[in-house]
């Protein structure tokens, strides 16, 4: 199955990445494969490699399914079902503070969008210096806005996304501007199995005056198994375990390969824990990191940390959270009527999965069953499983439509022809048959040719004599319609 929003969202990736410098990609190709991080200082805007959300802090790179995807795994955007909001405030090292804000919003029949922004800035330094030992007052800021668009796929086994972000670096009176693109795809074969393959900041350079520089390219995957599958339309579990497995390469570190677990007791609460290491070098990173969650219908707080470095110790995040139900339910007609325009344009699987959720609401639409029946032998015809047996016979001289007490006609050979034309069009396999009695014993032979000519013109694959034509004479009625016995 194909899908057009789809085919625009690769196009769009893949005409992004073209535009690009060549050059830029090799020197990206080559930090990418220093997996020890020996290649440092080379990127700017790190601010874009932080996590956004306290649960993104807390579970490394497990693959989050709250507002945060719109820019960290916006492909996992595409199986949203529902409205959701996120406010983030995250607390880095030596005092660097990043505000975070996202929405994403499905919408039936053509994906979930989303919007977000980033601000990064350096807090208040108490005791910072410039190289003569005078009192400094650093001035940083850096931001970014951005929108993203996920459709799922193949009846939600596949999804992919893109986000596409401005993005603008001001520190002390420089300023750089550049376009960044976050693309993934996100793949389902099992309702407990999510695998998550990401590429972050693929885009355009920044000048701050002394040349170009690159934005820190981030590529990575995530693996989450999902021990009790928790409910995407928010009724949860009394208790669920996630796993999330991952590693993540940025153009100027080292390989990280981390490991999660989030643990769900009752409705409300949930436990995060999990251990980062780094590949290559001895690291100085501890590595742990947790949190915890609190759920309360459509709202959540989340409270995450992690210990970065033996020497600066841990920074923590926090969330607030939001999920909206559709303000409108759907109605069984409501999804029918979508299910309806996916068959005119010919996207089968979408049309059976919108018609199976009419079905789901009113077991006994029957125009949900009726058009399940369609493609299914539409789907047959297609394979030459189905053939159609299209049989024509005893007009009995009536050529012309005949009168009714209306005043309108019914039938002809004309009208027939038509008909037969436009069922054989739906039918790639089909055998046409006349069974004859076209014609009546006391017909002229030059009505009889009238009817060779439509014979010919319908190309039927079998043409029989009936009765009339038999009295008529097989010989005279073949010889005056031009047929072969």
């Amino acid at each position: 199955m194909k899908s057009l929003h789809s085919g625009y969202l690769f196009a769009l990736g893949l005409a992004f990445c073209i535009a690009a410098p060549r050059a830029q990609y090799n020197a990206y190709s080559a930090w990418l494969g220093d997996l020890a991080g020996g290649s440092g200082g080379h990127t700017v805007c790190q601010f874009l490699t932080l996590p956004v959300s306290a649960a993104g802090l807390s579970l490394a790179d497990g693959a989050s399914m709250d507002a945060s995807s719109v820019v960290q795994f916006p492909a996992n955007t595409g199986f949203f079902t529902r409205h959701k909001f996120m406010v983030s405030h995250l607390e880095w090292l030596m005092d660097l503070r990043k505000e975070f804000v996202a929405a994403a919003i499905p919408v039936a029949d053509f994906g979930t969008a989303g919007f977000f922004a980033q601000v990064f800035t350096p807090g208040k330094f108490l005791y910072a210096r410039d190289i003569d030992e005078n009192v400094s007052n650093p001035s940083l800021l850096e931001y970014a806005l951005g929108a993203s668009y996920a459709r799922a796929l193949f009846g939600n086994h596949l999804s992919a996304g893109l986000s596409l972000q401005y993005i603008e670096s001001r520190p002390e009176d420089q300023v750089g501007r550049a376009l960044a693109l976050n693309g993934g795809i996100a793949i389902v074969p099992l309702p407990w199995f999510n695998l998550n393959l990401f590429m972050h900041n693929l885009g355009t350079q920044i000048n701050y005056g002394r040349g170009p520089e690159l934005l820190p390219l981030n590529a990575g995957a995530s693996m989450v198994f999902s021990v009790l599958k928790q409910p995407e339309d928010g009724n949860r579990q009394n208790y669920h375990c996630d796993i999330a497995v991952g590693c993540r390469k940025i153009a100027d570190e080292p390989l990280r390969i981390n490991a999660a677990t989030e643990q769900a007791l009752g409705t409300m609460a949930r436990l995060r824990l999990g251990y980062e290491l780094s590949y290559g070098i001895a690291p100085t990173e501890i590595g742990l990191n947790g949190g915890i969650g609190f759920t309360f219908k459509n709202y959540g707080f989340d409270l995450g940390w992690k210990n970065v470095s033996r020497e600066f110790g841990a920074v923590w995040g926090v969330s607030t959270t939001m999920q909206l139900a559709d303000l409108t339910p759907k109605t069984a007609d409501d999804f029918y009527r979508i299910a309806e325009r996916h068959f005119n344009n010919r996207r089968w699987n979408l049309c059976i999965e919108y018609a199976e959720k009419a079905l789901e609401l009113n077991p006994n639409l029957w125009k949900a069953h009726t058009l399940i029946a369609r493609i299914d032998a539409l789907r047959r015809r297609e394979s030459g499983l189905e053939i159609a047996l299209l049989y024509t016979g005893n007009t009995d001289g009536a050529f012309l439509p005949q009168p009714l007490a209306s005043g309108e006609g019914r039938g002809g050979l004309a009208r027939q022809a038509a008909v037969l034309r436009s069922l054989a069009a739906q039918f790639p396999l089909h055998c046409l048959i006349d069974a004859g009695n076209i014609i009546t014993p006391a017909t002229p032979e030059k009505k009889a040719a009238i009817a060779g000519f439509y014979y010919n013109a319908v190309n039927y694959d079998a043409i029989g004599l009936g009765e009339n034509e038999l009295v008529f004479g097989t010989s005279r009625f073949c010889g005056a319609a031009g047929l072969k016995k």
